[in-house]
């Protein structure tokens, strides 16, 4: 079912480009214009994604340009929404005003999820709810809807963002065009007509949702939220105005274009500004992730606490240090001297050291990340640094490439080996609870 729902996708997404280029080149300037620009951003990832894959993964990773994009086209989305509402007060119906009320907030929502509400950004530690049950351990929602699942759906975020681009970007616009008379009250389809996105941005919704369905290379639901994020932009500046036609063609061929072009501008200038004037120099919180990895690197060397059986059908493994303890790959026990004697809530039920360490949080409240790698025979502990985003370069396979890579900090362990102990116990220091 899910492999004839993207080829659909896909039918969608190529032909109807052309038909929407060729409707809008004898319509509507403006809305070509937009969809010009649309094409370049789509373009250029596709183009990055598949001739240079180390570029790809660099530009889509957390906090990386890609992910301000997409936090600021939302934000943009949010305040063309908010305008609208304003300046449409009594002239639409109310509840067009209240749809795109909710599509506003629903736009705040995601642009704040995007950055995990600024935990990376202000380095706070987030309830332990999030540090336990959020794979990630960040401070968002929709990562808790992970391998689950709802009548049957799977609400995973890939499949979410395909279902939103699948509902709201083309069956939307396209029931809005029909006779809404025969199953809805006039109103609602009176409505309907204000607030579904303008017919020419299907093909662009279906891309969204092809590309999260086919998931054709590694991080390519990252390129389909910026993807989302124009789009939403595009449907805000396209939103059909109240006003008179005159009003509405004060900037009639740019504007759609500007409004889609800025988050993409701006992205890339947001982050060499954060990283000047909120981040800066840290020489006490380096030195003292220097400690606790050597700390993890004594850990780690201690028999036993690296579980031999776990590693040894592995070909590489690339997971936070918590996922990778809570999936058995390590058992640091009451000994550990990174958790100063204490449990990590990763090995226990319930109790355990729920602070900063116990969910191996480094000072810049990022997860502590492990890699192991089989031809190498060897396991990296490693923190993200003051600049709170991955700099290190991996291949595929999880094996780093040229060491590691800007402020990273790194220490390596020898891969576990199968011992007397570990047979006999299959325990770390001391035997879990």
């Amino acid at each position: 079912m899910q492999a004839l729902v993207v080829n659909l996708l896909a039918i969608v997404t190529v032909v109807g480009s052309g038909v929407a280029h060729g409707a809008a080149l004898r319509s509507s300037r403006r809305t070509l214009a937009g969809l010009v620009v649309l094409d370049a951003v789509a373009l250029t990832l596709v183009s990055t994604a598949a001739q240079n894959p180390p570029l790809f993964r660099a530009w889509m990773q957390e906090d990386g340009w890609a992910e301000w994009s997409t936090c600021l086209a939302f934000l943009v989305a949010a305040i063309g929404g908010a305008v609208w509402v304003r300046r449409s007060e009594g002239q639409v119906p109310p509840l067009a005003r209240l749809a795109v009320s909710a599509i506003s907030a629903f736009c705040v929502f995601v642009a704040g999820e995007e950055i995990s509400w600024g935990q990376r950004l202000f380095a706070f530690v987030p309830p332990d709810v999030f540090l336990h049950r959020n794979y990630q351990q960040e401070l968002n929602l929709h990562n808790f809807l992970k391998h689950k699942s709802f009548l049957g759906f799977p609400l995973d975020t890939r499949f979410v963002i395909a279902a939103i681009a699948c509902g709201y970007g083309i069956a939307l616009p396209l029931a809005a065009r029909l006779n809404w008379s025969r199953w809805w009250p006039e109103h609602v389809g009176t409505a309907a007509r204000y607030f579904a996105p303008t017919r020419y941005l299907v093909p662009g919704f279906a891309a969204v949702a092809w590309v999260e369905l086919a998931y054709p290379v590694d991080l390519a639901g990252e390129s389909a939220e910026l993807l989302l994020g124009l789009l939403f932009v595009a449907d805000a500046a396209e939103r059909r105005s109240p006003r008179s036609r005159a009003a509405r063609t004060r900037h009639p061929t740019w504007q759609t274009a500007r409004l889609v072009a800025l988050p993409v501008a701006l992205g890339p200038m947001v982050q060499p500004v954060v990283e000047r004037l909120v981040y800066g120099a840290d020489e006490a919180a380096v030195a003292l992730a220097r400690s606790e990895l050597e700390q993890l690197r004594r850990d780690l060397e201690i028999e036993g606490v690296a579980r031999h059986d776990k590693w040894r059908s592995k070909r590489s493994v690339h997971k936070r240090l918590f996922t990778a303890t809570q999936a058995g790959y390590f058992r640091f026990g009451a000994g550990s001297s990174f958790l100063r004697g204490q449990r990590t809530p990763a090995e226990l039920e319930k109790g355990g050291r729920r602070d900063r360490r116990g969910y191996f949080i480094d000072p810049w409240s990022n997860p502590y990340w492990v890699i192991y790698r089989r031809a190498q025979a060897e396991i990296l502990i490693y923190s993200f640094g003051p600049d709170r985003r991955r700099d290190s370069e991996f291949d595929d396979r999880g094996w780093l490439i040229d060491g590691i890579g800007g402020d990273d900090i790194a220490v390596r362990i020898a891969a576990p080996r199968r011992s007397a102990r570990a047979t006999r116990h299959g325990e770390g220091v001391q035997p879990a609870e």
